[in-house]
């Protein structure tokens, strides 16, 4: 890395620090009354992982096949939350696991085996400042999707004006073209 990307890094680092401190330790009231509380600082630490994830990727992709990283990730992924269950469920019964065969095939072959694959063999040859944008507006899809085909409820169109702002944003920064003109 060159010492411009480093400084870059440490900025960005101590800007992230900096809000971390600012939303916990300084307590900010929230609009809605109370504090910022510890599911901000899990945010915090998610979009962190992510950031990691989405460099991992950029690393690892162009050296190894996207299909084989993904199943090595699955691999770890599953390892990782088989731990997390066990610490924090125990040992589920057989009639747990029969019960709920449905989600858990989805979970592991939709969302994590499909998409976590599409994303490596996507994500090959991309810068990652543009794919963590692209793969930003995850949330406003699945908000969109979730009002088109499941007709769940928004607040007040507040949860659409978030989606659109996003999408401004994005389309803004110049590093997402303009798919759709119209909306």
């Amino acid at each position: 890395m060159s010492d411009k990307k480093v400084q870059k890094l440490v900025v960005s680092a101590l800007m992230a620090a900096l809000t971390y401190v600012a939303t916990t330790v300084v307590r900010i009231p929230a609009p809605t009354g109370g504090y910022v509380h510890m599911g901000d600082g899990l945010v915090l630490l998610c979009a962190l992982a992510f950031s990691g994830h989405i460099m991992v990727i950029d690393h690892f992709s162009p050296k190894v096949d996207g299909v084989q990283m993904s199943c090595i990730q699955f691999f770890v992924a599953s390892l990782f939350s088989m731990v997390c269950m066990l610490g924090a469920e125990g040992v589920p019964t057989a009639g747990d696991v029969f019960q709920s065969w449905a989600p858990i095939l989805y979970a592991g072959i939709l969302s994590s085996g499909v998409g976590y694959t599409l994303q490596i063999v996507g994500q090959k040859g991309v810068n990652p400042t543009i794919a963590s944008l692209i793969l930003s507006l995850e949330s406003v899809m699945s908000v969109l999707a979730g009002w088109l085909f499941l007709h769940q409820g928004m607040s007040g169109g507040r949860t659409l004006h978030g989606c659109n702002c996003h999408i401004m944003r994005n389309q803004k920064s110049g590093k997402i073209p303009v798919i759709f003109s119209d909306i």
